[in-house]
This record gives C-alpha cells, structure tokens and sequence, in this order.
C-alpha cells in the first residue's frame, strides 16, 4: 500500500484516464464518506421487499376458500392453500425483522451504538413497541415460526340447514391461533403475553401483517430523515473535494495506483464515484438522471 498514490481517473466506456494525484488525506476521507453512502444505499429496498412479500401473502390469502361441502371436502386442496399461505406469512414475518436487525447493525457500525443517530432508531422501535397494541406480537411472531411451525391455521364449521336435502351451511375461517401461539411457545416476554392475550382468539392475518408493513415504513421515513441530513453533511464535503473531477468528468473513479515500470504499466484499485446514492440525497449533476428504483 505504501507504494501506492491515490488518483482520479476519468471514465470513457472501458477506458480509464488519469486526472489528477489527490492526497493521502482526501483518499481516506473519500473511502469513509463512500463506505457510508453506500452502506446507506445499499440497504435502501428493505422497506420494498416487506412491501413485495406483503402483497404476495395478501393475494395468497385472497384466494382461500371462504367455504366448504363436507361432503366433497378436497382435503389435498386445503393443506396447498394452508402452506402456500403459510409460506408467504413467513416472507412478511422475515423481511420484517430483515429491515429492524439490517438498520440496527448498519447504524451501530456507520455512527457508534452510543450516537444520536442510533438512539433515534432506538427510540423509534421502542415507541412502537411499548405504545402499539401488536408491533411486538409481530417482531416475536417471527421466532414462533423459526422454532414452533407455521403461523396461520383454518377452523372449518358446518351447519346443518335443512335434514332432507343434506344441505349446510358451511365456512372456513383462516386465522391464527391465539391460544396456540401462547401455548405453544415459551418465549413471549411477558409484555407480548398480555398484548397477546388481549388480542381476539381468532387473529386476523391479513390485518395484523398489513399493521407490520405500516410500522415499518413508519421507522423507516422517522429513521431516513434524520440520516438523510446527516449523509447530506458528508455529501456536501465529497463534493467539495473533487468538485474539479465534477466539473470536468460525466462519471469518475478514485483509486490506489501503483507504476510497475518504466513503460508507464500500472496496478490500480478503482471506486466510482457514487453518483447513485448521491441523487437519491436530492443532488443534481449535469447529464446524470436521478435512477427510477
């Protein structure tokens, strides 16, 4: 590393051309800015997956049969729609604690577990884990499933409406199982058991997974705006530094050159400049559009 000098190189397709020498000092303030950045960015479709797993169980649950002959019951046809459903609840259950647990490491290593910016994420779980009647029943609901088995069972009842013709009046209800999830599972803190018990026996699915993805995007826009000012901070003082290569380039690279010979031969590592997260922050540049996802 010692023998390397930090440059910028402008970028033409897959050619590469030398700019400038930049210090030692921006190089390192270049790769903490960018780590930052894209560590932000990188983690910026999270709320989208929840949002995508969401609506797959929604149009799953949607297609359950709402009723039943018993006298021609297709028991293979219930126990498909039992685990397809059951297979989307835990898509939700897991792209839910994806984003808490993702945005709780990212923070704790971009600004220190003791920072204002990790507190504020802190407190924003906590509210609506201590203040909201099932955001812990959700966040535990996921090691139900990890460790018990699926989340969603379906009670069949039938009436009996008129003897002589054998008809009824039949239906299935899709729910889960509060006494089950209580019963079954041991490690419900003991604020989630009373939230729990609190709940209705037969627990609407769709509502509560619904409640899951709302919750979410709430920490999530409470969350990114307050980083989003701080990342702009830092934006602002990357721009600083190469406004040169800004000016000059449509797209750039900063890296680490060693010069192998006397014929001008070299060894690079390369790092675009990140233009993406950039946009996402609200910067314009000139011939860069801000990306549509």
């Amino acid at each position: 590393m010692e023998n390397r000098k930090p440059y910028t190189f402008a970028i033409h397709g897959g050619d590469y051309t030398l700019i400038r020498e930049i210090s030692r000092d921006t190089f390192n303030e270049f790769d903490r800015i960018h780590s930052k950045l894209n560590y932000y960015y990188r983690d910026f479709d999270l709320v989208s997956i929840l949002e995508a797993n969401f609506i797959q169980f929604e149009h799953s649950f949607s297609e359950l049969p709402k009723e039943f002959n018993p006298q021609h019951f297709d028991r293979e046809k219930k126990l498909n729609a039992l685990f397809n459903v059951n297979r989307h609840a835990a898509n939700v259950l897991m792209a839910f604690r994806l984003f808490l647990d993702h945005t709780e490491t990212r923070l704790k290593r971009s600004y220190g577990e003791n920072s204002e910016m990790f507190e504020h994420f802190d407190e924003t779980t906590s509210h609506f884990y201590d203040e909201t009647d099932d955001y812990s029943i959700i966040y535990q609901l996921r090691n139900f499933v990890l460790h018990v088995g699926k989340p969603i069972t379906a009670t069949a009842t039938a009436n009996l409406q008129d003897k002589s013709e054998q008809t009824y009046n039949s239906e299935i209800s899709w729910h889960l199982d509060r006494d089950v999830l209580l019963n079954k599972f041991d490690g419900w803190k003991e604020i989630e058991k009373k939230k729990l018990k609190e709940q209705p026996k037969e627990i609407d699915p769709l509502k509560l997974f619904e409640s899951a993805v709302n919750y979410i995007k709430g920490i999530d826009e409470k969350v990114s705006s307050k980083e989003k000012a701080i990342l702009r901070d830092d934006a602002m003082k990357l721009m600083n530094l190469f406004d040169n290569e800004i000016e000059k380039a449509i797209n750039f690279a900063v890296g680490l050159v060693k010069i192998e010979d006397d014929n001008g031969k070299m060894e690079a590592t390369l790092t675009k400049f990140p233009f993406g997260p950039l946009l996402d922050l609200g910067f314009e540049f000139e011939n860069i559009d801000k990306p549509t996802s």
